[in-house]
């Protein structure tokens, strides 16, 4: 009885098509990734007017993102040749600057 009732709740999730081929593009990539050798440390400094995008704040979603981008490149995932070359946040400062 407990056999049944736990395949009854199991399953595997059928995947979209759009799953699937990120899924396939995403194999490719570390098929083809080199690591790092050599970990440059990365500090990004934000300067703004103020809160929000539109005074040119930052969020750090972002800074992370473009760090993630940033690895994928150099490490050759996204095309092109690894290079042995990692990068790594050290941090972020923010000054706002209203004038």
């Amino acid at each position: 009885m407990f056999a049944a009732s736990l395949k009854d709740r199991c399953g595997t999730k059928q995947l979209t098509l759009e799953e699937k081929e990120a899924i396939e593009v995403e194999l490719k990539g570390a098929r083809n990734r080199v690591r790092p050798s050599v970990t440059v440390p990365v500090w990004f400094h934000v300067i703004n007017k103020g809160l929000g995008f539109s005074n040119g704040d930052v969020s750090d979603t972002m800074i992370r993102a473009q760090m993630r981008v940033l690895n994928e490149s150099f490490s050759g995932a996204t095309g092109g040749a690894g290079t042995g070359i990692g990068f790594e946040l050290a941090g972020i400062t923010r000054t706002t600057n209203a004038e």
